[in-house]
């Protein structure tokens, strides 16, 4: 991610609620061979979070037939038919749902990273095969993301949630929640893409950041579920990011490969431009981190994100594209058209390169400062600006060119003015010898 992204707090809440219910039940159903309703609310009764609606949760569960029946697979389901192997079984059974829980609490407690995560499938029995009651827990833990979350018009009931005066929660609060809570208007992994909304509609993708078909126990957690542009969703896939970070840390989640903490990769890093031949512009090139950047452990921490980035999403490879590159350019050229608000009140002469200057100083600031987040490509047009102002003292023929590309936009602003007051004066006397036809004396 370029960008930090903040978990509101209705959405922890919930998704909380929701993935500690699935690994009570699935630690019951371990325990449980004969797991049923009744079971289930008897087990939820003496949960301090779930006590008070427990009858109703049970009641939900089973109405959901698919669902029902995984969780009781999970329950009856061993590798063997031997009654000493199956009370084995069972035990491994039961610790391994205690992984699981530790897991999505680990996840909970942010200020515990790095955390380690291991794969879903590793369990204790049955060295040579992935047990079948293995697939049975995924497709319970899958059930709830893909009937619910995965479906805009379905809500959690209000009855699955701790607080008594809870509403039912889906995929649209959710995104609304983000939206108002991040105050960002475009994607946070690619810069590119603005999210879409119509009416109360927010249309994005859910990306799972650790992957749902990997790590089914985090489908519907809080804090592994990221909006997305579609395009960064489709590129990432099910690629596993735990796989990327070095070896000695494999399958540790840490703070740089981690949407949802505090660790802002626009500002340890900055873009290689290199300002090209008039006709192609500028050259993008690698994101790189910032010469501050000197204590060993941040280090490694910026050149894992970096390399997160470049691998999961392909970023900034996708700016190197060349019409993605003119585009970059042109959307910076157009905001310094509106900055210097087409050449009005500008100083012509001598003095306008310093006045130029002056002012690409201030959209420099406002791109990197206030505009990130909310305007597609800021974090690249930084630093293509950044580049062409620091080329203007060492390059004379790039400054030389720069400045007479934007005197043109004042002598362009000058002539489309003589055009415009033209036109309007015809229109007033349009107007004006029609009042005196109707005899209307003019205002």
């Amino acid at each position: 991610m370029i960008y930090p992204l903040k978990l509101p707090g209705i959405t922890r809440r919930r998704l909380t609620d929701i993935v500690l219910l699935q690994m009570s039940l699935l630690y019951h159903a371990a325990n449980t061979p004969d797991v049923s309703q009744k079971s289930c609310a008897c087990y939820l009764s003496a949960h301090p979070r779930f006590h008070t609606s427990s009858d109703k949760i049970a009641q939900w569960i089973w109405r959901k037939s698919v669902e029902r029946q995984h969780l009781m697979y999970f329950a009856a389901t061993y590798c063997s038919v031997d009654t000493r192997e199956r009370e084995a079984e069972r035990r491994v059974k039961i610790a391994w749902c205690v992984r699981l829980r530790k897991e999505v609490e680990a996840l909970l407690a942010l200020d515990d990273l790095p955390i380690k995560i291991r794969p879903f499938n590793e369990t204790d029995a049955c060295a040579d095969q992935v047990p079948a009651w293995v697939e049975h827990a995924k497709n319970f833990l899958l059930y709830f993301y893909d009937e619910i979350l995965g479906d805009s018009q379905k809500k959690f009931p209000p009855e699955l949630f701790s607080d008594p005066h809870a509403k039912e929660f889906g995929r649209e609060e959710m995104l609304a929640a983000f939206l108002r809570k991040n105050n960002a208007e475009v994607c946070s992994t690619c810069d590119g893409s603005r999210y879409y909304t119509s009416g109360k509609h927010v249309h994005t993708d859910l990306d799972h950041y650790l992957p749902k078909s990997l790590y089914p126990h985090l489908a519907c957690h809080p804090y592994n579920l990221v909006p997305s542009c579609p395009h960064c969703n489709l590129l990432k896939k099910d690629k596993d990011l735990l796989l990327y970070i070095q070896e000695d840390r494999k399958y540790k989640l840490s703070k740089a490969i981690f949407p949802y903490h505090n660790f802002n990769l626009s500002r340890v890093t900055y873009l290689e431009v290199t300002p090209a031949s008039a006709a192609e512009f500028i050259t993008i090139g690698a994101i790189r981190r910032r010469p501050d950047q000197t204590e060993a452990e941040m280090s490694q921490t910026i050149e894992n994100a970096i390399c997160l980035q470049q691998e999961l999403y392909n970023i900034p490879g996708r700016w190197q594209n060349h019409e993605q590159a003119l585009r970059i350019g042109d959307t910076l050229f157009r905001r310094m058209r509106q900055f210097l608000a087409d050449g009005k009140g500008a100083i012509l002469g001598s003095g306008m390169p310093a006045e130029v200057y002056n002012s690409l100083k201030q959209l420099l600031y406002y791109l990197d400062r206030e505009d990130q987040q909310k305007d597609p490509f800021a974090f690249a047009m930084t630093w293509v600006l950044a580049t062409l102002i620091q080329q203007q003292h060492s390059d004379p023929h790039l400054k030389a060119a720069l400045v007479a590309e934007i005197n043109s936009w004042f002598s362009q602003n000058l002539r489309e003015s003589k055009q415009r007051d033209m036109y309007v004066e015809e229109l007033l006397r349009i107007i004006e010898s029609h009042q005196e036809q109707a005899g209307t004396p003019p205002s």
